[in-house]
């Protein structure tokens, strides 16, 4: 379109008609019909180019543009989706990563199959653990509740050796009572008297012992402690030296009474070995009660730490399987996501690929149009040169002259030009009479010639 107008803005473009008119007045009928035939020629190729730029080119160029467009709100989209994909691969990978964090790849195979051999190792680890309390806890805590019974048994045992010793003391309380009558019966008054005090000293000493035995008795069926034996032992042992002591002045007034305090001594002697050795046997229960209870002790908190573990275990591998679910979940919707970009891109591709055949054509196509317009324009370059030579040859032609006396000849020349075209014209005459008068002339420019015959009547 451009070069149509470039070619109707041609200077002297709108001057063919008056051209013509010249060349009509001026010049022979057939070079100006010629030269009307190129003209018209010229203005059909220029009308069927311009209607071929209308008709084929710029539609192209607006398809091209339309094109382009649609390719670019395609590569737009195309882009978005990548965006959006590579957003869905960053949050993807941000999933995975977090997932790997919290529960160390839960997703991935490997570690499912190792969570499995965990929890295979922790029902093995709980079926040994079971195994252990059965074969020895349980029979620990029998064993301790054998002991006890023993204890028990040793503990029965001890009460009726301290039933046995207070039966003895009794018994040598009644021979001291008998020994007290009989004293009275054989002694004088003041040795009466003294012995009455010594007898009675030995018969509290006697009580006294009695009630620390019985009091022994209810410490030991209460399970006392050893502080409280080693008490009662120190007791016993200073009623022991007290009852020796009587015993030892007994010895001096009362000769009957020997034997029988021997006895006494003997009785107590064995009765201090049986409660030491009743004391040491409970010392030595009450340590394995001890040590058996913090055997218990520490397999109760084995068997807590174990049950909070298993506990533990059990809401771990609820939460792996909740996490693995959630992945699964994502997995799927990411691998959906995945498939419907790869067929975003697979129908962006063939898109791309038609464009490309489009736009390759469109450029064929361009490059034709351009062919003809590099054609037409040196056409009208050639055209427009060609105006402008035979123009500047009509002014050379129309610069000779004829002559205007009868019977002479003559030569002529003339120069004649046109904007930046030039022509030289040659020509000669010849007057025959008054009426009758005859010229030819012709005028040379770069590209050519041009000529011109004339007769002339007069009347």
């Amino acid at each position: 379109k451009a070069a149509i107008d470039e070619i109707k803005n041609l200077q002297g473009y709108d001057s063919l008609t008056k051209v013509e008119n010249i060349v009509s007045n001026k010049a022979d009928q057939d070079y100006v019909e010629g030269l009307e035939r190129d003209v018209k020629a010229n203005t059909q190729d220029i009308k069927e180019l311009s209607e071929g730029i209308r008709d084929n080119i710029l539609p192209a160029i607006e398809a091209n543009r339309t094109d382009i467009d649609a390719n670019k709100a395609d590569v737009d989209t195309l882009k978005n989706k990548v965006a959006g994909a590579a957003a869905a691969v960053d949050l993807l990978t941000q999933n995975i990563a977090l997932n790997k964090t919290n529960i160390e790849s839960k997703a991935d195979q490997d570690y499912v199959e190792g969570l499995e051999r965990d929890v295979k190792a922790n029902t093995q680890d709980i079926k040994e653990l079971s195994e252990g309390i059965r074969d020895n806890i349980l029979p620990a805590i029998e064993a301790n509740r054998t002991d006890i019974d023993a204890n028990k048994a040793d503990v029965d045992t001890l009460k009726n050796r301290a039933d046995g010793a207070a039966a003895a003391v009794n018994l040598l309380a009644q021979n001291i009572g008998l020994n007290k009558t009989n004293i009275e019966k054989k002694a004088d008054k003041a040795d009466v008297d003294a012995l009455k005090n010594r007898v009675d000293g030995a018969a509290a000493a006697a009580n006294l012992l009695a009630q620390n035995i019985g009091l022994n008795k209810t410490n030991i069926e209460k399970k006392a402690d050893k502080t409280d034996v080693d008490a009662n032992k120190a007791a016993i042992g200073d009623l022991a030296t007290v009852i020796d002591e009587a015993v030892t002045n007994l010895d001096g007034v009362v000769n009957d009474l020997h034997g029988d305090l021997s006895v006494t001594k003997h009785t107590v002697a064995e009765n201090r070995k049986d409660i030491d050795k009743n004391a040491s046997r409970i010392t030595n229960t009450r340590n394995k009660q001890v040590l058996q209870n913090a055997r218990l002790d520490n397999h109760s908190n084995r068997i807590g730490v174990n049950e909070a573990a298993i506990a533990t275990n059990k809401a771990d591998i609820e939460t792996n399987k909740a996490d693995i679910e959630t992945n699964k979940a994502d997995i799927a919707t990411n691998k959906a996501d995945i498939a419907t970009n790869k067929a975003d891109i697979a129908t962006n591709k063939a898109n791309i690929i038609t464009n490309r055949a489009n736009i390759a054509a469109n450029t064929a196509a361009i490059a034709t149009h351009n062919q003809r317009l590099d054609h037409l324009d040196n056409r009208v370059n050639k055209l427009d040169k060609d105006l402008k030579r035979g123009l500047a040859t009509q002014a050379a032609l129309t610069g000779l002259f004829q002559p205007y006396t009868v019977g002479k000849a003559n030569f002529t020349a003339a120069v004649g030009g046109y904007k930046s075209q030039t022509a030289v014209a040659i020509g000669t005459g010849y007057r025959y009479n008054k009426h009758v008068a005859t010229k030819a002339g012709i005028a040379f420019t770069q590209g050519g010639a041009a000529y011109n015959v004339g007769v002339n009547f007069e009347w």
